[in-house]
């Protein structure tokens, strides 16, 4: 066992300098920590490069701030191969711990799907009732719900960590006014800030080191490095890609795609890949966090279109530099808009539906059946297009929602009321209308 690579990863058991306190704090950080007083084994999930590391240190800071023995806490960070022998066997690794720390004991373990079986080792560990809390992260949940799934039942909580939603981009610029003022006020008197703040969120998007970086030429720096590292190198490892130009265009053709309607038919065609290899890949990119896609709503499956998914990125940032539209007027701002407003559902753990009837009238988004439509121009009064009417009249939601770029209003369409909001007040009006 390295001993010298795992005191290098967990300084405060020397008594050396403890964890940076430059931490923005993450909407999940108080479940984190709420579950870590609980015993199922803690385990995290997220794309590469999302904060999962910093928010384990996070949770680590909090512990020796609660004045746990600093010799209680373990951090084994497996991106480092030397901490492999550590868990070559679970009873030596058992022996490790206790060696060190008699009492009650916590154990943070990253990037755990690093190990040949993370699950059936946690799972001997748990079963043997010791004083051992267990927090664990992994950067893909295909991988790591293929290794643990079987072993860990009942035995386990999960979370999942996003990039920043827009609410934690402005928590770490100190836009603090955002959460104690009402929409109205926030129109009236820092509309300008928030568009500005919002336009370039779409833009570079929520991963950290983009949000950190302080030029436009230093955050698409980031962002290739994100690309580079985790859809090229990451993701095409697991999937052990031999096509890799084939590959490269099934990433890009979704890129382009966000907000449309998938055809494998055509995605197969582009990319030179066979359908279920197109399929196949899907399945992973969106089990490693780099598209999502949602289904249609249906309430009469029989008079509904087909379920085709439309397909959306989990970053923005990310979609504008594999399709290169970083410019300031963005191509399709439309689409990476609706975007926005899909991944922002999704961290507010929604999970989006889209309508579409079999005479091509579609609505945006349905959250329990409440209609939400994206528009990418200031409207200058509360108009609604035909497709909006016709789903209101049909399924009759108790309200609908409207997102463009200026207007605040509402209007009636008997018996429902539709709110239009800027496009900045998507996290407030998720709280107020949909949790």
């Amino acid at each position: 066992m390295d001993y010298r690579s795992f005191i290098l990863q967990n300084p405060w058991r020397a008594g050396g300098q403890q964890i940076q306190d430059a931490y923005v704090k993450r909407s999940i950080f108080t479940e984190i920590m709420d579950d870590i007083s609980k015993p199922e084994i803690t385990i995290l999930t997220g794309s590469r490069q999302v904060g999962k590391t910093t928010l384990l240190k996070a949770a680590i800071s909090e512990l020796l701030d609660d004045n746990v023995p600093p010799e209680a806490i373990f951090y084994f960070n497996l991106d480092d191969s030397n901490l492999f022998s550590y868990f070559d066997q679970y009873a030596a690794f058992i022996d490790f711990i206790l060696s060190e720390y008699k009492g009650h004991a916590y154990v943070f373990i990253d990037e755990i799907q690093r190990l040949e079986s993370p699950g059936l080792f946690l799972k001997l560990i748990y079963d043997l009732n010791l004083k051992m809390k267990i927090v664990v992260s992994g950067s893909s949940s295909l991988e790591l719900k293929a290794k643990t799934v079987e072993h860990l039942t009942g035995r386990k909580h999960v979370f999942e960590l996003f990039p920043f939603s827009f609410e934690e981009y402005l928590r770490f610029h100190s836009k603090t006014y955002y959460f104690s003022r009402s929409i109205e006020l926030l129109r009236h008197y820092h509309h300008e800030e928030l568009n500005s703040m919002l336009h370039n969120f779409i833009l570079y998007g929520g991963y950290p080191k983009p949000i950190l970086a302080h030029t436009r030429a230093e955050k698409i720096i980031e962002l290739k490095d994100i690309y580079d590292s985790y859809i090229q190198k990451d993701v095409k490892d697991y999937l052990k890609i031999e096509n890799i130009n084939g590959y490269n265009k099934l990433v890009n053709a979704l890129a382009l795609q966000v907000g449309n309607l998938i055809n494998y038919n055509e995605l197969s065609l582009v990319a030179g890949l066979n359908i279920a290899t197109v399929r196949k890949y899907m399945d992973c990119l969106e089990g490693t966090y780099v598209f999502k896609r949602i289904s249609p709503w249906f309430s009469n499956a029989r008079k509904e279109i087909s379920k085709a998914p439309k397909v959306y990125g989990y970053d923005t940032g990310l979609m504008n530099y594999i399709t290169q539209n970083q410019e300031d007027d963005l191509q399709n701002k439309g689409n990476i808009q609706e975007n926005f407003v899909c991944s922002e559902l999704m961290k507010k753990g929604k999970d989006p539906s889209f309508w579409r009837n079999s005479s091509g009238a579609e609505v945006d988004f349905v959250v329990n059946t409440i209609p939400i439509e994206i528009k990418a121009t200031a409207l200058k009064k509360p108009t609604l297009s035909k497709s909006f009417f016709s789903y209101c009249r049909k399924y009759q939601p108790e309200y609908g929602l409207l997102f463009n770029q200026v207007l605040f209003a509402q209007r009636e369409i008997d018996p429902n009321m539709v709110h239009f909001f800027p496009l900045w007040a998507v996290p407030k009006v998720i709280d107020q209308f949909l949790m």
